[in-house]
């Protein structure tokens, strides 16, 4: 159980046990009453199981195959080796028929060697022009003859 879940915990004990309502619970957890209630039933039912997400532990359904994952992770670092993500999943479609969206070439093994760099940093500002003595923002310095 992480720190969340067993704050959580707690607080239903505490709502089980009446020391606390069901309204003081939910402001505590930062949830919604509706959403207290649910958590107590499922923990009457399964135990504190039932505060962990379902799909913990499980890898996501669309993730890629394994085989595909290596071969992208191959080809991005060796032939394609130098392009953006962009250009990387475009190539990838047209020439080597993988049929990937991008975001598959951005994370293709959760992290590694293909993420892309960090942005340069912005240039600083171009410093403000002065005003002749006596001029005016709003007219540039332009005064009427």
């Amino acid at each position: 159980m992480n720190a969340k879940e067993q704050q959580r915990a707690m607080v239903l004990n505490q709502v089980e046990r009446r020391e606390l309502t069901g309204q003081q619970a939910a402001a505590l957890v930062g949830l919604s009453l509706r959403q207290v209630r649910r958590l107590l039933a499922g923990c009457r039912k399964e135990g504190a199981a039932a505060l962990a997400h379902g799909n913990r532990g499980r890898p996501p359904v669309h993730r890629l195959p394994e085989e595909c994952r290596e071969q992208v992770v191959a080809l991005a670092q060796g032939r394609y080796l130098g392009l953006n993500h962009h250009h990387l999943q475009e190539l990838l479609v047209e020439r080597e028929q993988l049929a990937l969206i991008r975001s598959s070439v951005w994370h293709p093994d959760g992290g590694g060697d293909t993420q892309p760099q960090a942005a340069p940093a912005a240039p600083a500002s171009l410093p403000k022009r002065a005003l002749p003595p006596g001029g005016d923002v709003a007219t540039g310095g332009w005064e009427p003859p």
